[in-house]
């Protein structure tokens, strides 16, 4: 077995084997040997700063993200408010998207976003 970090999804692909044991698979997958393919995901976050203020940026580990800002190697912006803490994420399967949801939530106003992360809280 694999480990697998929390930030990765999977898919399972089936790969036509003809030579596969018939006893290492069920009926529906006979003759095909089963993958999984692991992705790792993007996320788009806001963070809450020490002086109540907000920043939006994206990465791959939320964790180490969170670290780097609070030890000073994140954005200039966080550096001069530090300690920041991550109070909203959005998860996505490419770069791309993360960066365009980024830039998109950068342009909101702070009531806007209030909204959006008030949103995501009362949903859990």
């Amino acid at each position: 077995m694999v480990f697998v970090p929390f930030y990765f999804t999977s898919t399972t692909l089936l790969i036509n084997e003809s030579n596969v044991p018939s006893d290492k698979y069920n009926e529906e997958s006979r003759g095909f040997r089963i993958i999984k393919i692991y992705f790792m995901s993007f996320y788009t976050y806001i963070a809450k700063c020490s002086d109540n203020s907000f920043y939006t940026g994206y990465c791959r580990d939320l964790n180490s993200r969170e670290k780097k800002h609070n030890l000073g190697k994140g954005a200039k912006y966080t550096k001069q408010r530090r300690p920041i803490k991550i109070i909203y994420f959005e998860e996505f399967k490419t770069r791309i998207e993360a960066m365009r949801r980024e830039r998109q939530i950068k342009k909101w106003s702070r009531i806007k976003k209030e909204i959006l992360i008030g949103n995501k809280v009362n949903k859990k």
